[in-house]
């Protein structure tokens, strides 16, 4: 019997088999399904960073506002029109309306723009909400909100006490508008509610990993996990537990109230 030409006998075995590939194809099924979620955190934790970044970079420029004005703390008026920005009365940290504004005017008529001049600060990049104009669709300038106790009653950073700067709040993720339309982010000012209270005002956000990032009027920031897994935290009276136990949203609210002045522990 003749041989086969070695050629052909090469170009058998260096081919693969049905059943062959097969196993090659769930190997690489299973690898994928393992590393995939470890991207997944990876891509949010880098997320996560990014906006921590973000909002430390606004709380220094807050910072630096009361250095050229006297020790006066940056307003937090509504700041709805920038036509009255030179005004006395009417200055305002920001302008506009988070939930129409197309462009950044509004952020650079602001009182903080000076002080770094970089639209991109005033965004989370997990911020997904999108303006629909003209048959256009425009990304948010803005998700960071100034607390509704900021500044403080003296106006003055050096009348921050209460609480002391290390735990007062000053910036906060504010919920954006395409997870929470009917109490998402607005003006620059997100409203939130003193101890005692047992209701929500404005919502703070929730993208992270249903957790959020906030600023402290010493300079350091933070990422803050939610107890509570709503989809997103709705304006009124909240369920405070029952039982002699507290709510994992009252739990939210508590931790939050610690930052605002006027909390009794």
């Amino acid at each position: 019997m003749k041989n086969k030409p070695e050629s052909a006998q090469r170009k058998r075995k260096s081919g693969f088999t049905l059943i062959e590939l097969l196993v090659v194809i769930a190997i690489i099924a299973i690898l994928a399904s393992m590393l995939l979620p470890a991207l997944s955190k990876a891509k949010s934790k880098a997320q996560r960073t990014q906006c921590l970044s973000n909002i430390k970079q606004l709380q220094l420029a807050w910072m630096m506002y009361p250095d050229d004005n006297r020790d006066m703390c940056p307003p937090n008026g509504p700041g709805l029109d920038p036509r009255l920005k030179d005004l006395p009365g009417f200055e305002a940290w920001i302008y506009g309306d988070a939930g129409s504004d197309i462009t950044t005017t509004n952020i650079q008529n602001g009182v903080l723009y000076k002080y770094n001049g970089s639209p991109a600060i005033y965004v989370c990049p997990t911020d997904r909400y999108t303006i629909d104009l003209g048959g256009k669709k425009y990304p948010t300038t803005r998700s960071f909100s100034m607390v509704s106790e900021m500044p403080p009653e003296g106006k003055k950073y050096a009348t921050i006490n209460d609480p002391k700067p290390v735990k007062a709040l000053v910036f906060m993720d504010e919920d954006d508008l395409l997870n929470n339309p009917g109490n998402g982010i607005n003006d620059g000012n997100i409203g939130l509610r003193r101890y005692p209270a047992v209701a929500w005002g404005d919502s703070p956000g929730r993208r992270h990993d249903n957790g959020a990032t906030v600023s402290m009027a010493d300079g350091h920031v933070e990422y803050w996990k939610w107890k509570s897994n709503d989809k997103f935290f709705s304006r009124g009276t909240i369920n405070t537990g029952r039982g002699g136990g507290v709510s994992p949203e009252m739990l939210d609210l508590l931790k939050i109230q610690q930052g605002l002045p006027g909390f009794v522990y």
